[in-house]
């Protein structure tokens, strides 16, 4: 019997975990197992835990599903440090791991249509669009970030892309934000490449307004973090199988 489990990152508020697992309670509409479970890296429940779970209830084969953007330490090294203590535990389970969401189709257009959807149509106007993500030492996650937005770019004709990290990598949010503002831009679109379930959007809404107080003639428009709407849901069902073809 085949058993998805979803991981997510996981978060000392209580509220947003349990807010992760209402949501991924609606890929049972796209993902037919019979077994799905939600877990967490940072909290409970844990991977081990969850692939316990589906043991219990007579899973043989489970289906990990990474419930996040870009390949970081938590793909490359803390998922695949879980599955090894799994599959030691339970020798006889068939362990998959599909991938992170990373530049696919759906999320590209899923963020085309939140940054169209905030455009303010006006001729002549010089428009840009801003990128943050979180960062990370890897270079396969600024590479896939890299490769996500010359795609939005190819999506958003005549529009330029650029990208900018919160925190590891350069360049800075905010020091790219500032560079923006003072490249005679008239509207720059800030788009948070980050679920809206967190902190980290309104820590950039926090850090943008703040930037922009020192410089009043360029408009910023903050863009809607991610949502799980039925683009991430499909994105999150196409690499789910994917991995079955595999």
């Amino acid at each position: 019997m085949r058993a998805v489990l979803y991981i997510c990152h996981g978060s000392k508020n209580n509220q947003t975990n349990k807010q992760f697992q209402l949501e991924l309670k609606e890929m049972e509409r796209y993902i037919a197992a019979p077994i799905q479970v939600t877990t967490f890296l940072e909290v409970e429940p844990s991977i081990i835990e969850g692939v316990t779970q589906c043991v219990k209830h007579g899973a043989t084969e489970i289906i990990l599903v990474p419930v996040f953007l870009l390949p970081g330490v938590h793909v490359i090294e803390d998922i695949p440090n879980e599955v090894k203590k799994a599959q030691h535990k339970f020798p006889e389970l068939a362990i998959h791991v599909s991938e992170p969401l990373g530049a696919s189709e759906q999320l590209i257009v899923n963020t085309q249509k939140r940054i169209v959807n905030r455009r303010v149509m006006h001729e002549q106007k010089r428009e840009a669009v801003l990128l943050v993500s979180h960062g990370s030492r890897y270079l396969e996650a600024s590479d896939m970030f890299a490769s996500f937005g010359r795609e939005l770019e190819n999506k958003l004709t005549g529009m330029p892309v650029y990208e900018s990290y919160l925190n590891s990598n350069d360049p800075n949010f905010e020091v790219e934000l500032e560079r923006l503002l003072a490249a005679d831009y008239d509207v720059i679109y800030l788009v948070p490449h980050f679920f809206s379930i967190g902190f980290f959007p309104e820590k950039i809404q926090q850090i943008a307004s703040s930037v922009q107080a020192k410089q009043k003639r360029t408009v910023v428009i903050y863009v809607d973090p991610i949502t799980f709407d039925q683009d991430i849901f499909t994105n999150i069902a196409t690499n789910y199988n994917r991995t079955l073809i595999q």
